[in-house]
Parts: structure tokens; sequence; C-alpha cells
């Protein structure tokens, strides 16, 4: 009856709360064993809590708590409980490394940049090889599930309907609706007509041709060019034709604005450079005259001096007979009066 009365409240006090037991050892002067608790474990970038310890926020000493691995990423190594002893967590031993999300496949006509990786969170880029181009999203990533998206796909770049030429007519191309990268187009000339430049095009990777189709002329494509205060220093002569080309220098105390060199094509002449007059640091010599103008100014120069010479002699003949005719006209003169003086023998 005794242990009755005395196992009662012994058992009925196990159910009290621990607060309320350890106000009343303190009252009764008992010594109360006070037990530590750990704080909240802290997730990080590859792990997180899971199960029961995602409820609580009281860990108190004996507790334990249990990790698992973060979106993308899967178990490598350790184990995934902790235990709080003595106010302080167990080392977590729980590895999580990415997910790998494998091979994205392959692009046809092209190829996957890897640079960073095919793990969880990374971004492919696709590329196509020349004479090919993306349609749709050139990139995928990894993620939980696998790579997003599906695979691009990369097409023959295509051009334009190939131009037509005055004077003249395409005699090849390809079936298709329109020429793909590397199509040839050739062209040829109406009779009479003669073709200048290349008689073969061709689409490029950018979807233009190169190069330029070809012209059909007769006869001179471009005038004579002329460069105010420049001259001539090489090149064809006059007529100029198709791909004909001169090269240009400015006269003294002038600076050439552009190439010298000009090409005439058939829209006419490439471009045409300028001569701007540049104020010398040194004394310099006059402007630079043309060959052709020097030329003639020293033929002229050359007639006035022959014209002046002849001239000078004629001048120069003259005094010498008058001076004769003078000097004998004196002396006849003389003569005669000598003999009216004379006395008679």
């Amino acid at each position: 009856m005794t242990g009755g009365v005395t196992g009662g409240p012994a058992l009925a006090a196990k159910s009290w709360p621990r607060w309320l037991l350890f106000c009343l050892q303190l009252s009764l002067g008992i010594p109360a064993l006070v037990h530590a608790s750990c704080p909240r474990p802290e997730s990080s970038a590859d792990m997180v809590l899971a199960g029961e310890a995602l409820l609580k926020n009281d860990f108190p000493e004996g507790s334990t708590a249990t990790f698992q691995c973060s979106v993308g990423y899967v178990r490598d190594s350790g184990q995934p409980d902790i235990t709080c002893n003595e106010g302080k967590w167990t080392e977590v031993t729980l590895k999580c490394k990415k997910k790998s999300c494998g091979s994205p496949g392959e692009v046809q006509n092209g190829r996957f940049d890897f640079t960073n990786g095919i793990e969880f969170g990374a971004v492919i880029k696709a590329f196509c090889n020349e004479g090919y181009e993306i349609v749709g999203q050139d990139y995928r990533q990894c993620l939980d599930k696998g790579w997003t998206g599906r695979i691009p796909t990369c097409e023959v770049v295509q051009c334009e309907e190939p131009p037509e030429i005055p004077n003249g007519k395409i005699v090849s191309k390809p079936h298709s609706e329109f020429p793909q990268y590397r199509d040839i187009i050739q062209y040829e000339c109406n009779a009479g007509y003669t073709l200048f430049g290349k008689m073969n095009i061709m689409c490029n990777a950018t979807g233009e041709y190169e190069p330029q189709a070809p012209a059909c002329s007769k006869g001179i494509i471009c005038e004579t060019p002329k460069v105010p205060n420049g001259h001539r220093i090489a090149g064809a002569p006059p007529p100029y034709k198709l791909d004909y080309f001169v090269t240009f220098a400015c006269n003294n105390g002038y600076e050439m604005d552009g190439r010298p060199e000009m090409t005439c094509t058939v829209e006419g002449w490439s471009h045409g450079p300028t001569c701007n007059p540049v104020t010398p640091l040194f004394p310099t010599a006059g402007p630079t005259k043309d060959p052709d103008e020097d030329r003639d100014a020293k033929k002229h120069e050359t007639h006035w001096e022959i014209i002046v010479t002849v001239v000078a002699v004629l001048i120069a003949v003259a005094v010498g007979l008058c001076c004769c005719w003078v000097y004998f006209s004196r002396k006849k003169k003389g003569t005669a009066a000598y003999n009216r003086t004379a006395p008679a023998p």
C-alpha cells in the first residue's frame, strides 16, 4: 500500500512540465541539473534540413536533425544526421555534389560550347558552322530535371535571287528556289557586248553574292579623271575601260585626302581623291606644274627665244650694213675733194 502511495506521485511527477519541476527543485533546495540546448542547424547551398527538423525551433540535449541535398545536388558521401551534444551539433559529414545532365545532344552542322560544363546550373551555347545559321533558341541550361529546350537547329544560309545585268543574262544557277551557301551563278553577255568583271559569282556565308555581278559594255565606261591641284603619276592612258586604274599625286603645297589610286567600275570611278592646301613648316618651292603644262611652256619659251635671236641677228646685220655704207660714203667724198685740190702736173 505504501509502495502504491509512494509510486503514484512519483509517476505523476514524470509527466509534469520541465519548467515546473525546475521551480519545485529550486523551492525545496534540491540542486537542479541543467541540460544545454542547440541552436537551429543552418542550411547551405548544397544541403537543407529535412523531416521533423524543418518544423522544430527547439533542439534540447540529445536531439537529432537530418539534412538532405538541395535541388540540383545528389549525395556523394557521408551521413545526413547530426546530434545535439552539450550545446553543440556534431560535425556534418554529408557531402553533396551537383547533378550532371549528361550529353545535351549533337548539333547538326554546328556544335555546343561546353566552357561552363554540363552540371546543374550550367548554360551551354550552340554555334553553327560557316554558311549556317541558328533557327530558334541558341542555348540550353542544365536544371534538376535535365536540359531545357530542344537541340538547336542550324540551317544553311540562303541568298536572294541573283541580280539581272543589262545587255547580259544568267546562263547557270541552282535549281532550288533560292541559291544557298556556295552556290554559283554564271553570266554571259549578249552578242556584240564584252563582259567586264567575273563571269561567276557565289552566295557567301553572310547571304551576299561575291564578287559583284559583272557588266556588259561596248565601249568606254569612265571619263578622264581630273583632280584639282593634282596630277596623274601612274596608270593607263585614256580611254578608260572597266577595271582600268590611274594614280594621282598632289602638287607641292597640297596634301591628298583619300586613296591616290582610282579604279574604273560599272558605276564610274571608285572614288575621287582631293588635294587640299597645307601650311608648310619650312619654306618650299612653288607648286609643282603638270608635266604636260610644263612641256608646253618650255616649247612656247623656245619659240620666243628663236624669234628674239633672229630679230637680234637681223638688227646686227642692218647696223653693220649701215656702218659700212657710212664708212664708204665718207671715204668716197674724201677722195673726190682731194682730187679737186691737188695741183696739176
